[in-house]
């Protein structure tokens, strides 16, 4: 739906009321401009709430990451199978973060490609047992998983505390600096 500001804008550009095809023209313009952005959208800052590459799923061992010899921070390391990783988190007293996405959604590929590679982030998530659940396919044992912590979209972090119960999710996408604040902050709670 056009706003009377766009209508108006169109009106004075042509020169008198926009023909049909004029303003389907106008529509579809402003339809792909405002669908051109280059980044990914930003969720507004009150969306916190209790809650693979394109490589086929491995299982990886999880834990913290710890500096690499040149003193920068190892990339986070990713279990893919939540079970196995939610015992293990509550036998070692470890808080579990879950990382929800697919590949279908811009969202979640951003989110991988640059706010979970972010060194602050890897920092962040060092005391995290980290699971990363790929939703693309809704099969019916995905829908499980996501149920499980609570996930209803993509892109979605979750930071829980198997041995309380206690979680946050954070259910869309965030830059880096407000992840890493994030998670340092449910650690401190």
């Amino acid at each position: 739906m056009l706003r009377r500001e766009e209508v108006a804008r169109a009106r004075a550009f042509l020169g008198a009321v926009p023909t049909a095809e004029a303003l389907a023209v106008s529509i579809a313009s402003v339809a792909l401009c405002g669908c051109a952005s280059a980044d990914p959208p930003r969720p507004s800052t009150d969306v916190v709430i209790a809650g693979p590459p394109a490589a086929p799923p491995r299982e990886v061992e999880a834990g913290p990451t710890p500096p690499d010899d040149d003193g920068t921070v190892a990339p986070i390391t990713w279990a893919d199978d939540p079970e196995g990783a939610r015992e293990r988190a509550r036998l070692q007293g470890q808080p579990l973060l879950v990382f929800v996405k697919a590949d279908w959604s811009t969202a979640s590929v951003q989110m991988e490609k640059k706010v979970l590679l972010d060194p602050a982030v890897a920092r962040a998530a060092r005391p995290f047992i980290a699971i990363r659940i790929d939703a693309t396919n809704d099969d019916p044992a995905t829908i499980q998983k996501l149920g499980t912590f609570g996930v209803e979209g993509v892109p979605a972090i979750v930071m829980e505390l198997p041995t309380t119960g206690r979680r946050e999710i954070i259910a869309s996408y965030v830059e880096a600096e407000e992840l890493a604040r994030a998670l340092n902050t449910f650690l401190s709670k």
